[in-house]
């Protein structure tokens, strides 16, 4: 049996055990291991699956993942977040849709603490819905918003995304982080333009707003309590760009930092802390186990000619990087309507970077394009896991059709975010080529 045909048999079967519900991470792994033993033999593909534990086990930037989701974890528990929606109400929650846009602002600030995209979700449909249903918001409005706002905290750094291409690619994890606040701050602001926008067509979506106005001495004070924030994103985006950390240094110290922050506030215990750290762990040795076999699916698709073949044969259409890329970011569009954001990753990355390498597109904006249309699927049914995540936290009269029906709006605005990101990649390219590392 020839190679090729061996690799194109192991993808259908992989295919076939993903739509049966096995485990991403054992599918891989798998498909990978008996891949090899078949082209090569049985001790050969034992062989490269101790070597390729190894590598990630010695891996020093995967300590980095770890960090990023305990920092997302004790913000949510130490009482920032609820510090930070409140500061940021005060300035603006008077504005007609003003408190729907400090929720927006809130979620991107927040990802200076978190690396996870349901973390946040799940935070500011704690903090922020119950405040905007009070103030008559429309309940699809409120959690669609939240929902949606979510994904924007994973692209802000520390953002895990980020991190994870970076393990998969090679590529420099300090300037994928960095790389994510061009399209973060895009989002942002795009976001805030549809509120304006949606509440200007439908007035009903937002209430008779606050009674009272807030005293300049209250806005004051409320700046005062953002202060962690500011803490955390100088150490991680601060720390990163002017090199006075590496980026492990950075999400090592930004983590210790935001447990102080936490346990000297009253708002952090030992008991959560504890909890948190063993999510953590828990969360990153998922994700281990999702890349180790990812590593293996890739060797054994290399070893068969399909990778090669792959790439051959997208470069030999003669595509323009611009159609290769919006292409792709179709697929992964409609690949989040399935699979999660790092399955995604893992199963296509290791696929494309030769045919980018070889159409010599900018890595680091290729990178920034796939995040961004990730983050589309993480509110695109049948999956959308930030609009599960939300409604896991809902009030009991919310539905999954009510937070379907509400993100819409916002799923095109995140399609406008990506269209301008691939239309122009100095958005996401311009900030990262200007460091070192």
């Amino acid at each position: 049996m020839e190679n090729s045909l061996v690799g194109a048999i192991g993808g259908i079967v992989f295919l076939i055990l993903v739509i049966l519900g096995v485990h991403i991470g054992i599918a891989l792994g798998v498909v990978g291991l008996v891949g090899i033993a078949v082209l090569t033999s049985p001790a050969t593909a034992v062989s490269s699956a101790v070597t390729t534990v190894f590598y990630f086990v010695t891996e020093y930037t995967f300590i980095l993942l770890p960090f990023f989701i305990l920092m997302g974890i004790v913000a949510g528990q130490g009482g920032i977040s609820r510090d930070l929606y409140s500061g940021l109400d005060k300035w603006i929650g008077n504005v007609r849709g003003g408190a729907a846009m400090a929720t927006v602002f809130a979620c991107a600030l927040f990802g200076l603490c978190t690396g996870s995209a349901m973390v946040a979700a799940v935070t500011f449909t704690r903090v922020s819905a119950p405040s905007l249903r009070e103030l008559g918001y429309d309940k699809r409005f409120v959690y669609g918003l939240i929902a949606s706002s979510g994904a924007i905290a994973m692209l802000i750094p520390p953002s895990a995304l980020a991190v994870i291409y970076g393990l998969l690619s090679g590529e420099s994890v300090g300037k994928l982080l960095i790389g994510g606040i061009g399209p973060g701050v895009l989002m942002t602001l795009l976001f805030c333009l549809g509120v304006v926008g949606m509440i200007w067509m439908k007035p009903s979506l937002v209430g008779p707003g606050r009674s009272s106005a807030v005293t300049f001495k209250e806005k004051v004070i409320a700046l005062y309590q953002m202060w962690p924030v500011a803490v955390i994103g100088g150490v991680v985006i601060g720390g990163i760009y002017l090199g006075v950390f590496t980026v492990v240094e950075a999400g090592a110290v930004a983590s210790f930092a935001i447990l102080v922050i936490g346990f000297s506030s009253g708002h952090l215990r030992w008991k959560d802390a504890k909890a948190g750290v063993l999510e953590s762990v828990n969360i990153s040795v998922m994700v281990f186990f999702i890349f180790a076999s990812a590593r293996l699916f890739s060797r054994f698709l290399a070893l068969s000619g399909v990778s090669a073949y792959m790439a051959n044969t997208i470069i030999g259409f003669g595509l323009s990087p611009i159609a290769f890329v919006i292409g792709i970011s179709i697929i992964f569009i409609i690949l989040g309507c399935f699979l999660d954001s790092v399955s995604m990753l893992c199963i296509m990355v290791p696929l494309l970077l030769p045919v980018v390498k070889g159409m010599k597109i900018d890595p680091i904006w290729f990178a920034m394009v796939v995040i961004v249309a990730i983050h589309i699927g993480l509110i695109t049914p049948p999956v959308g896991l930030n609009v599960f995540a939300t409604k896991g936290v809902a009030e009991s009269d919310v539905s999954l059709e009510d937070i379907f029906a509400g993100v819409l709006p916002f799923f095109f605005l995140m399609v406008a975010t990506l269209a301008l990101v691939i239309a122009f990649p100095a958005i996401s390219s311009w900030l990262p080529s200007l460091i070192e590392q």
